[in-house]
């Protein structure tokens, strides 16, 4: 779709960390004027995600977690990704297949993690006007991996509408959400 791509599969802390970097690098390349900023960028994430004190996290799959402390160091934050994302791009894309069960919720401490930790889905974000932030699932849900091995519903459903040419991006989300929510009979919004 005239992306640069930056492909990273089952990364760990280290790799994530540098991805990023390779990220905002390339984004910067590609801004010109004064600012060095990407006119779009886009950033789609499919794996575990989970919220806990009201934040949300991505979980890099060497991550070990025991606490919140733990969690700091391993987990990364959705709050960095999108303040990456309005740094290095004029318009930002975050589409996130990652919300899942919380394994974690027993192992962080309510007075820890200044709140109750969630066991289910991701929790509801604002994000600026520059920005359109796209969840497989409703705040609080839980979102399914798909039952083929390939890819979730949603996945699926996105990879299936956003290569249609002439449709506005409203339109197209909104026939993704019409085929996740058919595919999981209504289970998934």
């Amino acid at each position: 779709l005239g992306f640069k791509v930056i492909l990273g599969l089952n990364l760990g802390t280290r790799e994530m960390d540098l991805m990023r970097a390779t990220f905002e690098k390339t984004a910067a390349e590609a801004g010109e004027g004064p600012d060095r900023r990407a006119d779009v960028a886009l950033f789609f994430y499919a794996g575990h995600g989970l919220q806990f004190g009201g934040a949300n996290y991505l979980m890099p799959v060497d991550a070990k977690i025991g606490d919140q402390r733990s969690a700091a160091r391993e987990l990364i934050a959705l709050e960095d990704i999108l303040r990456e994302m309005r740094n290095v791009a004029k318009t930002s894309l975050v589409f996130l297949d990652a919300c899942r069960n919380n394994p974690l919720a027993g192992n962080l401490s309510d007075s820890l993690s200044r709140g109750p930790a969630s066991s289910r889905g991701l929790a509801p974000v604002t994000s600026s006007d520059d920005t359109l932030l796209v969840f497989a699932t409703a705040p609080g849900k839980t979102a399914d991996d798909g039952l083929d091995g390939q890819h979730s519903p949603f996945t699926k459903a996105l990879l299936s509408h956003i290569e249609v040419p002439g449709v506005d991006i409203e339109v197209m989300l909104k026939r993704v959400q019409r085929d996740v929510q058919a595919a999981t009979k209504g289970d998934q919004r």
